[in-house]
């Protein structure tokens, strides 16, 4: 008794073999491409917590809530300060200050580039060369030495510090 060969219908053969566009992607996916997937997972991790801080936290990170120093437990995963506060319960709140400030910042330079840019290149004769000059000056000044300057100048405050990050230094 004979058999017939057949081939396989096209549906069938799907995904035994990758296809020239599956080779093309996978060759592209380069270390690149990881750093910034893990780089994303860590941001979108350090926002998920942050927003949920109140219910993720064991503690309340501005209370006293056992001795000084103690070393991490499971009451207690990262330890106390020196003060007795939860040192995990303080990192999760931090989080949304960290976070909050990083955008700000990002966008006050943001809008301050912007802002630049276009003045300089609708009024290249008249502002261009001062603006680029003022950029210029700003970027060649060390940024760590201005900040504390400016910070001890101003005094500590959220504002004062998002600001100066955001590279919009006050009058």
């Amino acid at each position: 008794m004979a058999t017939a060969q057949f081939p396989l219908p096209p549906a069938m053969l799907e995904g035994t073999q990758p296809g020239a566009a599956t080779k093309r992607r996978r060759r592209h996916w380069n270390t690149a491409d990881t750093a910034a997937t893990i780089g994303l997972a860590i941001v979108l991790t350090l926002l998920v917590l942050a927003v949920f801080a109140p219910v993720i936290a064991p503690y309340d990170p501005k209370a006293r809530v056992d001795k000084p120093f103690l070393p991490p437990s499971a009451a207690h995963w990262l330890g106390t300060n020196d003060i007795g506060q939860d040192i995990f319960s303080e990192i999760i709140f931090g989080a949304r200050v960290s976070l909050l400030v990083g955008a700000v910042a990002a966008l006050v330079a943001l809008l301050v580039g912007t802002t630049v840019g276009l003045l300089a290149g609708f009024y290249p004769r008249r502002f261009g060369p001062l603006l680029m000059r003022l950029v210029d000056v700003i970027l060649v000044l060390p940024f760590l030495p201005l900040l504390i300057i400016l910070a001890a100048y101003l005094g500590k405050s959220l504002l004062n510090t998002t600001l100066i990050i955001g590279r919009l230094l006050p009058r």
